[in-house]
């Protein structure tokens, strides 16, 4: 059985037809920094999120993917505060 399928644009979200894919893509790659800076400095979560001057639930919920829920520039500024 042959299946199809289509050359990615390089957006999943704009693949996926959703509205503000770019900044959706933007965010999920700030959000993918913030996990890679925290396990790369092997911080834990609460001293990841004291780090970031968050709470340690908002800090879950990013985990969680839940990074369409923060403003793109908070997602910046929380990985500023991890590599500074």
């Amino acid at each position: 059985m042959a299946t199809e399928s289509t050359r990615s644009s390089g957006n999943v979200f704009a693949d996926l037809d959703l509205p503000n894919a770019d900044v959706l893509k933007s965010k999920s790659g700030q959000a993918i920094d913030i996990k890679v800076a925290i396990r790369d400095l092997g911080l834990s979560q609460q001293e990841a999120a004291e780090r970031m001057g968050i709470s340690a639930e908002q800090l879950a919920s990013l985990a969680r993917s839940g990074f369409a829920i923060f403003a793109e520039q908070d997602l910046r500024t929380w990985l500023a505060r991890l590599k500074d």
